[in-house]
């Protein structure tokens, strides 16, 4: 059975990128697996993350926009998430990658 999810990623700090993606994923996929796959299907896509000991996966940039916590800017996904990104497993729907400052 699969899961498919709308990605949307715009970054409201500097308006430089806003797009969508339909991803779809065996059910039970992580939201990061689904990110892999979306940055597998389109090469203006891209992120980096770190494995943090408390939080587990960790998104520290998309498309060379990184978290700034001098500047309050950061990447927020709105679902809304309870859990990291490398636990929580999105239904069909929407899921929202927002940059801004907060």
């Amino acid at each position: 059975m699969c899961t498919t999810i709308t990605y949307h990623i715009i970054d409201a700090v500097t308006n430089s990128f806003s797009y969508s993606m339909k991803v779809s994923q065996p059910t039970g996929s992580t939201l990061y697996q689904f990110m892999e796959k979306a940055q597998g299907m389109n090469e203006h896509y891209k992120f980096t993350s770190k494995d943090d000991p408390t939080y587990g996966k960790f998104i520290t940039s998309i498309n060379g926009l990184v978290n700034v916590k001098s500047q309050e800017r950061y990447w927020m996904f709105y679902e809304p998430l309870q859990v990291g990104v490398g636990t929580f497993q999105p239904k069909s729907g929407g899921i929202v990658a927002l940059y801004e400052k907060v």
